[in-house]
């Protein structure tokens, strides 16, 4: 079946004039997640397998602004204009395509939760750079998946935690080229962060060692303590062994032999 699919994908790539791995590899994907999706009451059911690859490949290639020809897009397809758009908006719909990409999401998808701070923090630092760049600067759309993918990859690399950059480049919707390009753009941003402040084991040493010394100031104070509390007890007739306490009493009544 993968197989068949792959063929499948290659053959409309070919007749929609796409030449790029890069769709055909990420229109796989989509198809396979698409067919894990569908169930029987699903609308996507209705789509045939044609018009389920070709849809794919246009998704594909929009992500990475990659052109192609649209002009026997629905004939491939086998559908009409209005059940090529229900279809799009559909499968779009079920590989959640159509969701918004920010830091947020993207760091909660990828399992990098802890850097979402700085990487909003990178994102609004570039923002201002570029405002305050030469010939007056230029504003950026800081809503695009492009800028928030990237600040994630900086804030990964700014805390040293590991995540994966493929599925970073996908999720920004450009080709890999233009994602590096705007990673190298981003340097400044890095820069300016400085340096990763480090909880230091001397720190830590301290803490240590102060709750050690802490212990045996305790200790030699129950011992202290201890020491003392027998001494007491030894002085104190009340505390006296009895027969100890007998004789002592009989020796100062005149009454041992």
């Amino acid at each position: 079946m993968a197989s068949f699919d792959a063929k499948l994908v290659n053959l409309m790539a070919s007749k929609m004039g796409i030449d790029s791995d890069s769709v055909t590899k990420r229109a796989s994907e989509y198809l396979r997640r698409l067919q894990l999706r569908v169930t029987a009451s699903s609308g996507a059911r209705h789509i045939n397998d044609t018009g389920r690859v070709v849809i794919c490949l246009d998704l594909a290639a929009k992500m990475v602004d990659h052109p192609f020809d649209k002009t026997d897009l629905l004939r491939l397809a086998g559908l009409n204009k209005a059940q090529y758009a229900n279809s799009v908006n559909l499968i779009e719909n079920l590989l959640e395509l159509s969701k918004p990409v920010n830091v947020q999401s993207l760091c909660v998808q990828l399992g990098v939760s802890e850097v979402a701070p700085t990487a909003q923090k990178v994102l609004n630092k570039y923002a201002e750079i570029q405002s305050h760049g030469p010939n007056g600067g230029r504003l950026i759309d800081t809503t695009l998946p492009v800028y928030h993918s990237v600040s994630v990859l900086i804030a990964c690399k700014y805390n040293k935690v590991k995540v994966d950059k493929a599925k970073l480049v996908e999720a920004s919707r450009v080709k890999k080229v233009q994602f590096d390009k705007l990673v190298e753009d981003f340097t400044p941003v890095l820069d300016s962060l400085g340096t990763r402040e480090k909880k230091t084991a001397t720190k830590r040493s301290h803490k240590l060692i102060d709750l050690v010394s802490k212990m045996d100031e305790d200790a030699e104070t129950d011992s202290k303590t201890s020491e003392s509390t027998e001494i007491d007890r030894s002085s104190d007739p009340d505390n006296e062994d009895f027969e100890v306490w007998k004789k002592r009493i009989l020796s100062e009544a005149g009454m041992t032999s």
